[in-house]
């Protein structure tokens, strides 16, 4: 079965080489589903802001184990293989340990590329691709899903060192957006070779040449690698760069067989401004819950709130129909009302913590007034103070002798 299937994907590589791969994306949305498998924690935000994006997180880090994977499990992963099929179009594996899914999994996601058109992406760190023996993570070239990665000889040991990305095609459609002169260094990666038939887009700047970006077109579907880390770890300094998103969502766009957008300054701007807008909405729903606690009416500027959100809603929803420019002008007009209601927010605040230090300031100067009084008639006029005539003991034996 194994041999089949590889043999099975090979054949209609070969076949479908001339035809151009067709989009796997939701019908009725136009979305792109994602099943997001590995750390939740660091590299999934990019996912949660582009609007073609609709991540499904299975929370199942390669350190993940016991109940507490499979309850995750569960919850969250297709009861059967024509259901799993039917909710997504990507798989994303971050970081994922192959020991964390049974065979059936396997088998779904490699006969999901090859048979249904799905795509697949693969990040590194030690629970990718060839693992890292010396800590119990096995290799998945071994696996169905190995059969449909762009890499081969994986090496069960990973690399620990620095360096920087040397790109190899500057024109592809995932690289040509991007600056890739201002990409920060990665530490990092998983020892492989490019399979026969996938691409190289970048290699380590190192002398050995790893590939860190290699894809394919495997069956009826696509794989994507990422041998070094996009979650923390080897990539700490690449999450941070400025363009990080726009790479992470560009790949995702290409593996589901989607046209990347070319216009870095109008998509980066979009993704930007709908990032800020939920930062900034979070921000001041916070705020909101506070004074709300405090007996303020909030519900007026609730109200307006879900207004902006309409407007998010549209600029979403034009992003999605690829009309970025519109996209663009909604998300500032979002942003620029946004920054509105935060100023009304403050100023009800404000106003609710008037009447807070009015009490307060009453409580403390009446209880400091009652206080000062005390201490001024019991310690100093000594009011209920009497002279002591005489003790127990007599008044005179304190007499001198």
């Amino acid at each position: 079965m194994h041999l089949s299937r590889f043999t099975v994907a090979l054949v209609i590589a070969l076949i479908s080489t001339a035809v151009a791969r067709e989009e796997r994306r939701d019908p009725g949305s136009g979305r792109v589903r994602v099943l997001y498998c590995g750390d939740t924690t660091r590299a999934s935000y990019a996912m949660l802001v582009d609007p073609v994006i609709l991540p499904t997180f299975v929370p199942s880090a390669c350190l993940t184990k016991g109940e507490e994977l499979n309850r995750f499990m569960r919850l969250y992963m297709s009861r059967t293989y024509d259901q799993f099929v039917g909710q997504y179009d990507l798989i994303n594996l971050g970081d994922q340990q192959v020991d964390h899914f049974p065979p059936r999994y396997l088998n779904w996601f490699a006969d999901g590329v090859i048979e249904q058109g799905m795509g697949l992406t693969m990040t590194g760190g030690i629970g990718g691709f060839g693992g890292e023996q010396s800590m119990g993570i096995s290799s998945w070239e071994p696996t169905p899903v190995g059969d449909v990665l762009p890499a081969t000889n994986m090496q069960t040991k990973t690399l620990w060192r620095s360096y920087r990305l040397a790109v190899l095609e500057p024109d592809h459609p995932t690289m040509k957006p991007l600056p890739w002169k201002t990409v920060p260094l990665l530490h990092g990666l998983g020892m492989v070779e490019t399979r026969q038939g996938a691409a190289t887009l970048a290699q380590a700047g190192l002398p050995e040449g790893y590939p860190v970006m290699i894809w394919w077109d495997v069956g009826n579907g696509r794989s994507y690698g990422f041998t070094s880390c996009l979650g923390g770890g080897w990539g700490y300094d690449f999450i941070k760069w400025e363009y990080y998103m726009d790479y992470v969502d560009g790949y995702l766009y290409f593996t589901a067989g989607l046209n990347v957008p070319q216009d870095l300054t109008l998509v980066h701007g979009i993704r930007s401004n709908l990032k800020q807008y939920k930062v900034s909405k979070a921000m001041m729903f916070s705020l909101l819950d506070f004074v709300d606690k405090m007996g303020a009416n909030t519900g007026g500027l609730e109200q307006e709130i879900s207004g902006v959100d309409s407007t998010i809603a549209n600029a979403e929803a034009t992003y999605i129909h690829q009309n970025y420019e519109d996209s663009l002008a909604m998300t500032k007009e979002a942003l620029e009302s946004l920054d509105g209601l935060d100023r009304k927010a403050m100023e009800l605040k404000d106003r609710t913590m008037v009447w807070t230090y009015i009490i307060e300031w009453f409580t403390v100067g009446g209880v400091s007034g009652l206080v000062g009084w005390l201490v001024y008639e019991l310690m100093i006029r000594r009011r209920l103070y009497r002279e002591v005539e005489s003790t127990r003991l007599g008044a005179g034996m304190w007499k001198e002798s």
